[in-house]
């Protein structure tokens, strides 16, 4: 009559982070397309698993977002300097 797990949580990261999502939230900052594939990794290891799937989330969204700048600012740089003298001023 001891303490089991839950079901799918079959390993001693009970109550911690996986190291996944922190490495895909890091990364989006820097390498935002690779973030967004890793927060999709993340977040399935975290259905599997459990834990760090809300670091996970976020490393796809800001993944998502800062590509999306840079996409625009690549593509339309004249349009993004309007839109952020707009913002900003």
């Amino acid at each position: 009559m001891g303490w089991e797990r839950p079901p799918g949580h079959d390993r001693e990261t009970i109550g911690q982070t996986d190291v996944l999502p922190v490495v895909a939230l890091v990364t989006a900052f820097f390498l935002p397309p690779l973030g967004v594939v890793l927060g999709v990794l993340a977040i399935r290891e975290a259905r599997r698993h459990g834990g760090g799937r809300g670091l996970a989330v976020a490393a796809v969204v800001l993944g998502a977002l800062a590509s999306l700048v840079w996409l625009i600012s690549v593509v339309m740089p004249e349009k993004l300097a309007h839109v952020v003298s707009v913002l900003f001023h």
